[in-house]
């Protein structure tokens, strides 16, 4: 279930996205063994769970069910026409 507060990171794979999130939402077999599955940053999940050539893409990716943007490169086009992400340096 949802939790509010300070969540700890978990992995999931998920079609469409492999990666980490703090939402709360872990399964339980994973809160139910939280040294092996929960970190308590971003970069510690990935490590873990996505080493190597993911790496890269968990650190940097919204959950699917967001804007699919690189977070520190572009950013949702809300009033322009591309209806997409963009990264024009604002």
């Amino acid at each position: 279930s949802t939790q509010y507060g300070v969540n700890l990171f978990y992995p999931i794979w998920i079609q469409g996205f492999n990666g980490c999130r703090n939402d709360g939402d872990e399964p339980d077999y994973m809160a139910a063994n939280p040294t092996l599955w929960l970190s308590s940053t971003l970069q510690a999940c990935c490590k873990n769970y996505f080493g190597g050539y993911m790496f890269d893409a968990c650190m940097g990716r919204y959950p699917p069910d967001h804007d699919d943007c690189i977070t520190a490169l572009f950013y949702p086009d809300w009033n322009g026409s591309n209806e997409g992400c963009v990264d024009d340096g604002k």
